[in-house]
């Protein structure tokens, strides 16, 4: 049985995002990481396949950065054995249904039986792609898992449902398997562990290798901007009771809140 991981390249946590333009997005120089809920769901493929569930666990991502290739080898230093690579201009701000579509089409091709993905990226943060995938192949999907049992061809995947219950979801393989964080703890990655990764197959396609036609399905954003900014902190000097005193002015008379 062979395992699919959906991965998707987005701006850095730590970096500094800035736009580079209102019409155009954020700047394209932003480091790229592997999107965190990703992470989980690359460490679940492998750790099963390291229990001998799974033959092979291979990674997917859809990305023409140039920066790309050091983040498809950071995900086999985290243990998938292979990686394909969707390399194609025309995908940039592709929408999801053609995303899910490119993703479903190549790992039918290898005969992916389990797929799995983040919850959400948290850059887009919509949620869409691994039930849109769940849909193309046709297949049962658990969504936002925290834990995962599979069995021969049947799975047991809960699932947090708010208040501390857990809603349990089962089925039979093919599956679809969105991961939430609570899933499990992703590996550090070891200087041998990269080393191997330079020797692991990464087979790079575009959209018309997978026979999809790609122009037209894209997302077209007018503007673009960051957060505005937050007034500074003020801090009140003085004994507790001026202290005091002061913040209840500030609040009666500036913030109007009492």
């Amino acid at each position: 049985m062979k395992a699919g991981v959906c991965i998707k390249l987005v701006p850095s946590l730590e970096g500094q995002i800035s736009i580079s333009d209102p019409s155009k997005g954020v700047d394209t120089g932003s480091k790229l990481i592997i999107n965190p809920y990703d992470e989980h769901a690359l460490e679940e493929a492998v750790s099963l396949k390291e229990k001998g569930v799974f033959e092979s666990v291979t990674a997917y991502i859809i990305s023409s950065d140039k920066k790309s290739l050091s983040q498809i080898r950071t995900a086999l230093a985290r243990g998938a054995d292979s990686a394909v690579h969707i390399n194609d201009p025309s995908l940039n701000n592709a929408d999801g249904l053609l995303i899910s579509s490119l993703l479903s089409a190549a790992m039918k091709e290898d005969e992916i039986q389990v797929v799995f993905c983040g919850k959400q990226s948290i850059d887009g943060d919509s949620s869409q792609i691994p039930p849109m995938i769940a849909e193309h192949m046709d297949c049962a999907q658990a969504t936002a898992i925290s834990k995962l049992e599979i069995e021969g061809e049947n799975f047991k995947a809960w699932r947090d449902i708010g208040g501390g219950n857990k809603g349990l979801v089962s089925g039979s393989i093919p599956a679809v398997f969105s991961c939430d964080k609570v899933l499990n703890n992703p590996r550090f990655i070891k200087l041998k562990d990269r080393t191997k990764a330079k020797k692991k197959p990464v087979k790079t396609i575009t959209a018309g290798d997978l026979g999809i036609d790609a122009s037209g399905a894209v997302v077209s954003y007018s503007n673009w901007g960051l957060p505005s900014r937050k007034e500074e902190c003020r801090f009140i000097e003085g004994d507790t009771q001026t202290a005091v005193a002061e913040l209840v002015r500030l609040l009666r008379e500036e913030a109007k809140v009492i």
